[in-house]
């Protein structure tokens, strides 16, 4: 858990290292008004010292006073404290504890100091008070829990640390002696992903004159079978953690299947492009990169759906026919025709199986493992790709050499035997009815997706709500399924008016999407024009109210999420906030989970607010996922988290609008 603790007080050192939540940041003072959780520590009233006058001998012969004038005893010493602070009522409260911090005994059970105290005697040896007790303390139980103003230079943020803790794991190499690099045996390293196209293991060796050294002196990563490492706390071998097997939904298919437990955030693979597709059109360098291909994974390519005839994906902002690319291409028409047909279902296999890459501009890769991993419409998992890291085999030029690796992560717990899927849709098209997404499906990949969700009759019924027909003190909902509306969520009422209101979403339906294509679609965003006139968007999410559409509405959330970002570039926060968290909601509802740039926007807005400590937890939030979406080894190396990390601070320092969202 992130926490945030209290540091460099002066005036009330106990409570440093304290946890505490932030309140409210005051503006006029500068100071933050934090709860303190957890127990809190005792107050201190006053602290009495030793004095060697106190000490009155026995036996004067034998012991003689130390001094010819006694001084006061140590009960006038403590009668003066006690009508000082007026605490004679209240004896009974307070605690002592001696100079080590143990409690001791003073006042008997009715409050009365004890007996051997009240005269000028006290013993040097004991258990209880005695010389070595002093200095002891006088406290009493602390107020009710409060709030306490503080500087935000004395709030320490300490951020989660989970997800470095699970992706860090100890492992021992065992390769013997005949091995390649036998130096490595009975060495210890880091277990890094689990690396798919050479099914091995990546481990970073503990030192680095162990075997080869990255340029910037740290060990470089060795690649190990499963049977070669040992865990180090268990010693048991390593299995594969992953595997491909039949699937039950095709007679032909294939699935990705898990061998092992992965947790929320722990990275379940990694893998290198294969081909390679140029963003230029010269798809014939595709033709003779998959010559090169080692014969196993040429086998693995030619068992991958082909899709379409017609090519989008590397063609971006066209549809490329064989005709067209037959007249386009010289290199083409050179080959012969069998060739020909085993080119162009090549480029469609890459064109229906392959990724981006965020430092590939307009390319498009095929990656043999994640290429065969199935689609859900709720996916246990997602694909990101890791930093670059630098290597220590460097071109000629003196570049880093980029492989280009894509990671899949695990995005809920996943246990062994259970499909690994990610999906193919994005975040904004998961959140449509399955009418929907299947057609959207069927058009672009060709199948029917036969996921849990598509399968299940209750799955739109909380995308589609509507507004309980039964009176409106009521604030249930109808949920929407085929042709059907459920009874009301609260009152139990049964929809009245199903036919009508099912043909008013469908029109409200067609209008918002008609107003999308024609102004909100990926190619008018990408060529950078503005965004458009609230005023069409306003008018639908009204006119689908008055249709009894309820608020948490697939259609009325989505689009009340773009009137948000039209108000955020307004620089409208109450607005935007306003608009934004249904949508929210709406991803917390049906896919367990919200968009992180979504709630990060969210925060902005309650910085604009002046609302720093709710701004502070939205943060936290979208840091959190953000690692746990990470494909890095070390999740919070990013730039993203640097970022999210540099607001935070700036939220704790109190600063301004500017100050903050410019980090």
């Amino acid at each position: 858990m992130s926490k945030i603790s209290l540091c460099g007080l002066e005036s009330k050192p106990k409570l440093n290292g304290k946890e505490v939540s932030l309140v409210k940041y005051h503006d006029d003072r500068g100071r933050w008004e934090v709860e303190l959780l957890g127990s809190l520590p005792m107050v201190d009233i006053f602290t009495i010292d030793w004095n060697d006058d106190w000490y009155e001998p026995l036996d004067e012969d034998k012991y003689p006073s130390l001094r010819k004038e006694k001084g006061p005893t140590f009960k006038e010493i403590l009668d003066g404290k006690i009508e000082k602070f007026k605490l004679a009522d209240t004896l009974l409260e307070l605690k002592v504890v001696d100079c080590n911090g143990r409690r001791v005994c003073v006042f008997d059970a009715d409050g009365k100091l004890l007996e051997e105290l009240a005269g000028g005697h006290i013993p040097r040896q004991g258990n209880d008070v005695n010389q070595k007790s002093f200095p002891i303390t006088f406290q009493k139980d602390p107020p009710d829990r409060g709030t306490l103003a503080v500087r935000p230079s004395n709030l320490k943020f300490r951020e989660d640390d989970s997800v470095e803790k699970l992706r860090l794991r100890k492992v021992e190499m065992a390769v013997g002696a005949n091995h390649a690099k036998p130096a490595l045996d009975g060495q210890f390293g880091e277990l890094g992903p689990f690396q798919a196209s050479a099914h091995r293991w990546e481990v970073r060796p503990d030192s680095g004159s162990l075997w080869d050294v990255k340029v910037d002196g740290s060990p470089a990563p060795v690649l190990m079978k499963s049977t070669e490492v040992c865990d180090e706390s268990t010693g048991t071998a390593l299995i594969d953690p992953v595997k491909f097997a039949a699937w039950e939904h095709h007679q032909d298919g294939q699935a990705l299947f898990a061998t092992v437990d992965f947790a929320k955030g722990q990275v379940i693979l990694e893998d290198e492009p294969s081909l390679f597709a140029p963003s230029d059109l010269d798809l014939m360098r595709l033709w003779h990169q998959s010559k090169q291909m080692a014969p196993e994974k040429n086998d693995i390519l030619q068992s991958l759906c082909k899709g379409s005839d017609v090519l989008t994906k590397l063609c971006p902002g066209q549809e490329l026919t064989r005709k067209a690319f037959l007249t386009a291409s010289d290199d083409f028409q050179e080959l012969k025709p069998n060739q020909q047909d085993l080119a162009w279902d090549l480029f469609r296999r890459v064109d229906h199986n392959g990724f981006s890459h965020s430092r590939v501009k307009g390319g498009h890769l095929l990656y043999l493992a994640l290429a065969r991993v199935n689609h859900s419409c709720k996916p246990n998992s997602i694909t990101a790709d890791p930093k670059l890291e630098v290597d220590s085999k460097r071109n000629g030029n003196g570049m880093t050499h980029d492989t280009f690796k894509k990671a899949l992560i695990a995005q809920v717990p996943i246990h062994a035997g259970d499909e690994i899927t990610i999906s193919y849709l994005s975040d904004d098209e998961l959140l449509e009815p399955t009418e929907r997404r299947q057609r959207t499906i069927r058009d672009r990949w060709g199948f029917t997706c036969v996921c849990d969700r598509c399968r299940s009759e209750e799955s739109d019924a909380l995308l589609r709500t509507f507004c309980c027909t039964g009176g409106a003190p009521c604030k249930g909902t109808h949920g929407g399924s085929g042709t059907s509306l459920s009874a009301c969520s609260v009152c139990g009422v049964v929809a009245s008016q199903v036919e009508t209101r099912l043909s008013d979403e469908k029109m409200h339906v067609d209008a918002y999407l008609d107003f999308m294509k024609n102004n909100l679609s990926d190619r008018i965003l990408l060529q950078g024009k503005a965004l458009p006139s609230l005023d069409p968007l306003v008018g639908i999410v009204e006119a689908a109210a008055m249709s009894g559409l309820a608020q948490s509405h697939w259609l009325v959330s989505k689009a009340r999420f773009w009137i948000s970002l039209i108000y955020e570039q307004d620089l409208r926060s109450g607005l935007t906030f306003e608009h934004l968290q249904p949508v929210l909601e709406l991803e917390e509802r049906v896919l367990g989970k919200q968009n992180s740039g979504r709630v990060e926007l969210l925060a902005d807005q309650l910085v604009n607010s002046r609302s720093l400590a709710e701004a502070f937890g939205y943060y936290v939030s979208v840091l959190q996922a953000v690692k746990l979406a990470s494909p890095n080894q070390r999740p919070g190396d990013s730039d993203q988290c640097n970022r999210i990390r540099q607001k935070i601070r700036g939220v704790l320092d109190g600063g301004g609008r500017a100050a903050i969202l410019a980090r």
